[in-house]
């Protein structure tokens, strides 16, 4: 004799296959011309640094209006305003280089690894000072489809000095 088949026992697979998540979207493309855009907003901004230090057009260029800068030994940086301001602290710079060594990205995220090198105006009679290290900014597509940093790392490779 065969058993009726009992309705819960039935209804479980079915509301199960309806849980399935959907297929994921895959994610857009990241071009070679949004690495060319990348590429491009970190020379204009190395111009403003290297010509005129004007780090208010430099951070509007280069950061993300909310971006956040972890520097080291010390806590973080939100803001254009901020960043700005944090830069004008130090004393004038007169060679500022970035190399780029990676850039990756996926949609409207991309990141770069790259190098960085500071020289620092010297007082009359001394060398100057300077310092390199390296860099991870990760940057996102803007609403206008620009690209800008939105969190950017960095840290040298001096070593501090010993007491």
């Amino acid at each position: 004799m065969r058993r009726p088949i009992s309705l819960p026992l039935m209804i479980v697979p079915l509301a199960l296959a309806g849980c399935a998540a959907p297929p994921a979207a895959e994610a857009p493309s990241f071009t070679e011309e949004d690495r060319a855009a990348i590429v491009e907003t970190t020379r204009a901004a190395l111009e403003i640094a290297n010509s005129s230090q004007d780090w208010t057009q430099y951070t509007e260029t280069y950061y993300a209006p909310d971006a956040v800068v972890l520097q080291p030994n010390a806590t973080e940086i939100e803001g254009q305003a901020a960043i700005a301001e944090w830069l004008g602290m130090f004393p004038t710079m007169t060679d500022i280089r970035y190399e780029q060594v990676m850039i990756e990205g996926a949609g409207d995220l991309a990141y770069v690894f790259g190098r960085y090198f500071l020289e620092f105006a010297a007082a009359e009679g001394e060398e100057p000072m300077v310092d390199q290290g390296k860099y991870i900014e990760i940057w996102k597509r803007q609403a206008d489809g620009g690209w800008k940093i939105a969190y950017d790392i960095f840290n040298s490779d001096t070593p501090l000095p010993e007491e």
